[in-house]
């Protein structure tokens, strides 16, 4: 026997199902009537888009009603019941603004959007407030088109258009409204918070915008990653290997919410005219904003692995069968092969931060990145890994790279206020520059000269 809930939770889908089939069906007959190939028939598929969307706001319209009765003998929680009145609401604006209605159409569309900030306002869930933002930036332009129409002197303003109209229709197009809504914040506040909650990103001081559901989910993924680093996984004076394997499980986050980021930017140039240029800035950002943690994260695992590589060459060479003399001339080429390696990823890591749009629209931030390439290509050149080439290509580049080392000494720009950054609120605790490293490296560059 199939429960109750099962069949009703059923009939709601079959409602909902049609209403969408209606509408995919209206829309794509309103594309096919503009096409030159169907100029004949154009006034034919035009009238059947408008039966199909009459169909579709019926089936809406039918979906309400029950949603309606079930709530009214609590079977439905006040949250569902705002919902499915949205949904409703933007059809029939949608609708009445297919036929150039676009007085009556602002209605039912400020009202939507006035109810989604309010889900918006009382999510429990961080991808529950998401999925409110998103429908809501899928009404907002709708919205503006109706006002520009009416010649609004706000025509812009979305906020100040709802804020104006929707509180005039909302007791005319919604039952109940105000019982409604505080139904829906007293579910709101009896809510367990889970740890669906996403912790607030800034950058520079300004808030991150994640106004996708999909981010949503990823950028959790990476907090639960971050909480581990951040409980010890991550501490150079501890368990090293542990360390550098809790940043592979950060940089296995974050490389997911890149490909999250980067299919959800590929979706919005194929949207085209659909897509508002605000959300394509936001997700511009949003995305320039996760492969910046991505290089950072990264650097911070490959600094921690050379450290410990070169703590167990000290510990290889503290050995107590080793003589004196010989523990100079302990020489590991695959180990030196390691650090060479990992100082050209820091490097390439360093370069590609600088590329970064977000990087490059703050001077201070981009002179802090500079400082720290020219420091990772200084520690380069006279770390011994380099001094041991033997190759005949490679001792003719060593004078060149000599040459550059002594003008980034003599220049200082690692050393200088631009590579603390001060006046930047953007930390850079994945490479901390001192005057200490500074001073070693200049004394060892001054040591192979006199060689």
């Amino acid at each position: 026997m199939l429960s109750q809930a099962y069949l009703i939770h059923q009939s709601l889908q079959l409602y909902l199902f049609e209403a969408e089939r209606a509408w995919s069906y209206a829309e794509e007959l309103v594309v096919s009537s503009s096409l030159p190939a169907n100029k004949d028939r154009a006034s034919t598929q035009r009238h059947s888009a408008t039966g199909r969307f009459r169909r579709a706001v019926h089936w809406s319209t039918q979906l309400l009603a029950f949603c309606q009765a079930l709530y009214s003998s609590s079977r439905l929680s006040a949250k569902s019941l705002i919902e499915t009145t949205i949904y409703t609401l933007t059809l029939n604006g949608r609708f009445l603004r297919h036929g150039e209605d676009v007085e009556n159409a602002l209605h039912p569309l400020c009202v939507a959007r006035s109810l989604l900030d309010k889900l918006a306002e009382t999510a429990s869930t961080s991808r529950d407030q998401a999925l409110a933002i998103r429908f809501s930036d899928d009404i907002g332009p709708e919205i503006r088109y109706c006002a520009h129409a009416l010649a609004h002197p706000q025509a812009y303003n979305i906020p100040s258009i709802v804020s104006e109209v929707a509180p005039k229709h909302e007791q005319e197009l919604v039952e109940n409204f105000d019982s409604l809504v505080n139904a829906l914040r007293v579910e709101a506040s009896s809510a367990i918070h889970s740890k669906a909650l996403l912790a607030e990103r800034s950058w520079d001081g300004e808030p991150v915008p994640i106004r996708y559901p999909e981010l949503v989910d990823a950028l959790l993924r990476v907090e639960n990653a971050e909480a581990a680093l951040a409980s010890g996984g991550g501490d150079t004076r501890g368990k090293k290997r542990l360390g550098v394997t809790v940043y592979d499980a950060v940089l296995l986050a974050l490389s997911e919410a890149d490909d999250v980021g980067r299919k959800l930017e590929e979706t919005q140039k194929a949207g085209g005219a659909s897509t508002s240029s605000s959300q394509e800035r936001d997700i511009h950002f949003v995305r320039a904003y996760i492969v910046y943690q991505l290089l950072a994260r990264r650097i911070q695992r490959d600094l921690l692995l050379m450290n410990t590589l070169l703590h167990s060459e000290s510990a290889e060479k503290a050995k107590p069968g080793i003589k004196t003399k010989e523990k100079s001339q302990v020489v590991d080429g695959r180990l030196y092969s390691a650090l060479v390696k990992l100082l050209e990823t820091i490097l390439q890591s360093l370069t590609q931060m600088r590329t970064l749009s977000i990087v490059d629209d703050n001077p201070d931030l981009a002179s802090a990145v500079e400082a720290r390439i020219a420091f990772i290509n200084v520690r380069r050149c006279v770390s011994p890994p380099f001094l041991l080439i033997t190759t005949h290509d490679g001792q003719m580049c060593l004078p060149r790279q000599m040459l550059f080392c002594r003008q980034e000494i003599r220049r200082g720009s690692f050393t200088s206020t631009a590579c603390h950054n001060p006046r930047s609120r953007v930390q850079f605790a994945f490479l901390t520059l001192r005057r200490r490293p500074y001073l070693n490296l200049q004394s060892r560059l001054l040591r192979i000269d006199e060689r």
